[in-house]
């Protein structure tokens, strides 16, 4: 046996185990807010009498109110938050990578669909993005719910929490490669969570398709270190029909 495979693996640091455990911490705290607020804002639809309409599809702004809750707790407690609000105006490179994050997302997950499919596990649709991409084609004015509900809130405040705060309190510690998977991790497991009362082949579809969407945005945020664009993009997964580009 060589000296090399004898050689024990480093014990993480004292610094490596802390960011972990705060960055998974925030991440689960994340998760549990936003059980709480999707349970709060369907309550509240309800008493609107906008549950199961177009406008209540397209108002899909549930989860997001947690990580709001969560983010402000974090940004209240460090002692320097600017490094964590990285949204800034976009460059030229910057629209590039929005422009060229939806045609990665599509391919990657028609090659998940497909690895799934070849070991025997049937791809289902995800009927509320899918309602709303097709909501929107039909009725454009509802874009002014859209835009302000999903581009302007919902898909900044899934951003700022796992791009934004989780991925950035892991790379110090362990690298861009490490951050990346670390918070794709953290992503995972909150949507994860919300398809447990699934049947298990849709369960293993939205963990997989989330999985690489955490690992494609954490990649663009490493490239860009810009929450706008990674915030224009994820708004995109849930308003334009990606499966329309080989058409295009």
């Amino acid at each position: 046996m060589s000296a090399l495979s004898e050689r024990p693996l480093p014990l993480p640091t004292r610094r490596q185990v802390r960011a972990a455990v705060v960055a998974f911490g925030v991440a689960a705290l994340g998760a549990v807010a936003a059980f709480g607020s999707s349970i709060v804002t369907f309550q509240l639809k309800t008493a609107l009498g906008i549950v199961g309409t177009d406008i209540g599809t397209v108002l899909s702004v549930n989860a997001q109110i947690g990580f709001v809750v969560v983010v402000a707790g974090y940004l209240a407690v460090v002692d320097d938050w600017s490094g964590y609000l990285q949204f800034h105006l976009p460059s030229r490179e910057d629209v590039a990578w929005v422009l060229a994050t939806p045609i990665l997302l599509w391919a990657a997950g028609v090659g998940v669909s497909v690895l799934l499919q070849f070991v025997g596990i049937p791809t289902p649709t995800h009927t509320g993005i899918e309602g709303t991409k097709a909501i929107l084609l039909d009725q454009p004015a509802l874009w002014l719910v859209a835009i302000p509900a999903l581009y302007l809130f919902a898909a900044p405040a899934e951003e700022l929490l796992y791009r934004g705060i989780v991925q950035e309190r892991l790379r110090p510690q362990f690298g861009p490669v490490g951050a990346v998977v670390g918070a794709a991790v953290g992503f995972t497991l909150m949507h994860g969570s919300f398809a447990l009362v699934d049947p298990p082949t849709y369960a293993i579809n939205w963990v997989a398709s989330t999985a690489v969407g955490g690992i494609v945005w954490g990649v663009v945020y490493e490239q860009t270190r810009n929450l706008v664009v990674t915030s224009v993009s994820h708004a995109m997964s849930w308003t334009v029909p990606f499966s329309l580009l080989p058409l295009l």
